[in-house]
Parts: C-alpha cells; sequence; structure tokens
C-alpha cells in the first residue's frame, strides 16, 4: 500500500504559531506538474517535416534593359557603319559625275568646283544704286566646245541713265579670254538684260569677269563702277 500512495508535499508551518489548531499545515497536496527548476526534462519541440516550408519565392524577372554587351555592339556597328555609308556616298558621286558629267539621271547635271564669288540671283555690282542681276549662269558643251553663259538683268532704280558693260572672262588656271557686251543706256525707272558667251580652253572653268557700270548725264559720263568680279558654281547643261 505504501508503493502505490502519490507523492505529496507538505507545507511548511507558519512561524506565527497561529497556523497550528487549523489543521491546514498537515493536509497534503497533490503534486503540481513537474516544472523546469524540479530538473525533469523538456521535451524538445516537433520538428517540421522536410518539404513543408514554403519555398522562398524566384526573383523577379527584368524588365528587358539591354546588356552591356549588347549596347557595346551597337555602339561599334555604328561606329564603323556610318564613315563607311559616307565614303560609298562620296564614291558613287564621283562615278556618276565621271560618266555622266553630273548626275547620273541627268536631273541634276552638277557645278562647277569653283567655290564662292556670284552666282544666280546675286548682284554683280552691290555698291551701285541699280541692281545688276545674274538670271542665269551655266558651262555648256557642244561639238567638243565648252561655252560659259552668263546673263544679266539690270534695273535702273537711279534717277539717269545707265549702262552695263561686260568684258574679259579669266578662267582658273588658264588664259584670259577675250569678250564684250553691253545693255546700252538705260533710262531711269526701266530695265534692260544682256547675255554674253565664252569659249573655254580645254580644262578650265569661269574664274572671274571683267564689269563697267557707267552713269550718264546731258549724253555724257557722269560716273564709272568698274572691276573684276568672280564667279561662283556654275551649272553644267
Amino acid at each position: 500500500m505504501t508503493g502505490n500512495q502519490p507523492r505529496t508535499r507538505t507545507r511548511p508551518a507558519r512561524s506565527d504559531g497561529q497556523g497550528s489548531g487549523d489543521g491546514d499545515a498537515d493536509q497534503p497536496t497533490p503534486d503540481a506538474e513537474p516544472d523546469a527548476e524540479d530538473g525533469d526534462p523538456i521535451d524538445p519541440p516537433e520538428s517540421e517535416p522536410e518539404g513543408s516550408r514554403p519555398e522562398a519565392p524566384d526573383p523577379p524577372e527584368s524588365d528587358g534593359d539591354p546588356s552591356p554587351r549588347w549596347l557595346i555592339r551597337l555602339m561599334i556597328a555604328l561606329a564603323i557603319g556610318i564613315p563607311v555609308a559616307i565614303e560609298g556616298r562620296t564614291l558613287i558621286g564621283l562615278v556618276e559625275r565621271g560618266l555622266f558629267g553630273g548626275g547620273g539621271d541627268g536631273s541634276d547635271p552638277g557645278t562647277t568646283t569653283r567655290g564662292g564669288g556670284v552666282g544666280v540671283g546675286d548682284d554683280l555690282l552691290s555698291s551701285t544704286p541699280q541692281s545688276e542681276t545674274v538670271k542665269d549662269a551655266f558651262v555648256s558643251t557642244a561639238g567638243g566646245t565648252r561655252t560659259f553663259t552668263l546673263a544679266v538683268t539690270v534695273e535702273n532704280a537711279g534717277e539717269r541713265p545707265y549702262e552695263l558693260r561686260i568684258g574679259d572672262l579669266r578662267t582658273v588656271d588658264g588664259p584670259t579670254v577675250a569678250g564684250e557686251r553691253s545693255t546700252g543706256r538705260i533710262p531711269a525707272g526701266e530695265s534692260q538684260s544682256v547675255v554674253i558667251r565664252w569659249d573655254l580652253p580645254d580644262g578650265t572653268d569661269p574664274d572671274e569677269v571683267r564689269v563697267e557700270g557707267t552713269t550718264y548725264e546731258d549724253d555724257s559720263p557722269a560716273g564709272e563702277v568698274a572691276g573684276w568680279v568672280r564667279i561662283g558654281p556654275v551649272a553644267r547643261r
């Protein structure tokens, strides 16, 4: 019988001596659940079975930005392709001018290589009150002869009669070609045109032309402006 009795724990008596008569000190109390202080082992928490943990989410996909390697390839292609395209266009233009004397389809006959100077729409003598406007300037070839044609229209905005004379033509790296044409005397407020042609030596282009503008009063010259005027790029026809 002693081996089947439950463990009991007695409460110590109070030191003040008042509880000796109520019998509470001698009553057994049932044991509480074992604590960690009593030295009883505590079961470890159960481990989760393998595979029950949630998997980590996949990293977000790229937004499609080009990789540095792709950008490098693109820059290399542009650095090589642009100069090649420019050089190719230049080569095609040189071949067309060599074969056809200008644009290959005949719609753009080309111009002389001489830069600067006056051209179509410009004024031959900008220092005069009259306007001497270049209406046309071109080089043509017929029967093996190259000819430079210059057409000018003069509007006399002054108060006296005016005359424009066009003379000799200097060529680029070549001789001077003689020539002379005149508008005649143009009354004040009126206009007149003049066309002059020079045959060019082989391998030369127009360079400068001699121009003289004269104002008259009472049938006598009252003023003159003269000089060599440089000719700009002209069309080839």
